[in-house]
């Protein structure tokens, strides 16, 4: 009889703690995505989580806090602040969402 490897399952169960987690993002690509088709809105979310992560990840100063927030907002100012000068009314800037 052969032993079992334990290398060859997947225990799924400790996966399920993580799956609350998911649901702001599966609510955001719903809204994005399903009902607005706002396919930019993605690029725009995956650029400031990825700033802030790098930020948060890779900057050892006591400033880091600041470094983030003046990060983030700048990119929300900026795409504020190109919506305003576009002024086209049909154009949805995901950053005020």
């Amino acid at each position: 009889m052969a032993e079992k490897s334990v290398h060859n399952r997947v225990n799924f169960t400790s996966c399920y703690h993580c799956l609350p987690l998911l649901i702001p993002y599966r609510v955001s690509l719903f809204y994005l995505v399903g009902l607005f088709d706002l396919w930019d809105g993605i690029r725009t979310l995956l650029w400031g989580s990825v700033g802030a992560y790098a930020i948060a990840a890779y900057i050892d100063s006591p400033f880091m806090p600041w470094i983030g927030f003046v990060f983030l907002m700048g990119h929300m100012s900026i795409g504020h602040i190109y919506r305003q000068i576009l002024n086209d009314p049909g154009v949805i800037d995901v950053t005020g969402l």
